[in-house]
């Protein structure tokens, strides 16, 4: 069969603050298949907060436009470069999202991610790449579960078993969390539900927080011990510490809001516990920057930002969740290629539970 010479692709032209601008460009060429390269049958396209931010001009680094946008994709390989032995025509992957960042600690190079202008986005049908930009799944995930692993499952295992996590719950020294560890993660937002699933895996006893009853059943379902209404109960930070052994608090936050929900973060956090900040999604609802240093300095609390995650990370967590069987949350509602500017306004608009994600084949 002949290789494609053209694909079809979404392209965003300028960042907006009360659209998507978003238009589907067809016929675009491909470019050549290079010796280190191979040639990518897009299946699936996760999107993630991110997106939405550098649509809207709220993204924090900096973006080139016009752009094709995404960074989180299942795909099959159509065809290799001649140097590439490894990786066979057929083989099913996803793109890393952080496609540059192997091992050890990020850095300005490796911090690089995928659909910001500057390294490119995915929402399109084919697109060729670095062969080690690319990675295999567990084969237990179809195309549409896969597309979701790269950015949120990999934010959330950083969060909860990154090199530079404290020891926590009587342990010293670096490790993860563990049998014994209370987590309160944020929300039923893809993040969300992989920290909770992860550690409810690893043993640790697990807070949610929601805005709804409606979804307490979702935290419940992947094992949530406890689930906090903070739309009801705006001192939830407090609420959730007194939930914790003698009240002291809870080891570790995954924090997705940022300035408008880290401060009950530090409020639930026990002293010398970790808030692991993953996500942004509140940045424009606070009056203020957020939390200051005498918020910190009281709890004596660990703050972590947390970008995505590395290789040697990624095929950490691929080896657990063939393990425990691990699923991602895919929302029930699927959207077709065709419709990414309503996939976009859909999580906009917070109407998903896990992850949202374009079936490109659709």
């Amino acid at each position: 069969m002949a290789l494609p010479t053209k694909t079809d692709e979404w392209v965003l032209e300028s960042a907006s603050s009360t659209t998507f601008a978003l238009h589907q460009n067809n016929s675009v060429p491909i470019q050549p298949l290079g010796p280190d390269d191979v040639l990518l049958e897009i299946k699936a396209v996760a999107l993630n907060y991110r997106d939405l931010a550098i649509a809207r001009g709220l993204y924090p680094f900096p973006t080139t436009f016009p752009l094709v946008p995404t960074n989180d994709a299942s795909a099959l390989i159509l065809a290799t470069g001649s140097a590439i032995s490894t990786l066979p025509v057929g083989t099913p992957v996803i793109l890393l999202p952080a496609p540059l960042y192997t091992t050890g600690p990020m850095t300005t190079t490796t911090h690089a991610a995928l659909g910001d202008g500057n390294l490119p986005g995915l929402l399109r049908r084919h697109v060729v790449v670095p062969a080690s930009w690319v990675a295999r799944y567990p084969s237990h995930l179809s195309f549409l579960e896969a597309a979701t692993i790269g950015v949120a499952g990999l934010t959330a295992w950083n969060a909860l078993f990154g090199s530079g996590l404290p020891g926590i719950a009587g342990g010293s020294g670096p490790r993860g969390v563990r049998k014994g560890d209370v987590v309160l993660t944020q929300g039923t937002g893809a993040v969300a539900m992989f920290a909770a699933g992860f550690a409810v895996h690893a043993g640790a006893r697990v807070i949610g927080t929601t805005s709804s009853e409606e979804k307490v059943k979702w935290l419940k379902e992947v094992g949530v011990d406890e689930v906090l209404n903070y739309r009801e109960d705006e001192r939830w930070g407090e609420t959730a510490r007194k939930l914790t052994k003698d009240g002291e608090g809870v080891d570790l936050v995954v924090d997705v809001g940022g300035a408008g929900t880290l401060g009950q973060s530090l409020q639930a956090v026990r002293y010398d516990g970790t808030v692991a900040v993953v996500g942004f999604i509140t940045a424009g609802d606070t009056g203020g920057p957020g939390p200051g240093l005498m918020d910190v300095l009281p709890r004596a609390a660990n703050v972590r930002g947390i970008l995505a995650g590395s290789r040697e990370q990624y095929e950490e967590m691929v080896g657990k969740m063939e393990d425990w069987d691990f699923r991602p949350v895919v929302d029930k509602r699927v959207f077709g290629f065709g419709e990414a500017r309503e996939a976009f306004e859909y999580l906009w608009a917070q109407k998903h539970i896990g992850k949202v994600v374009i079936d490109v084949g659709r």
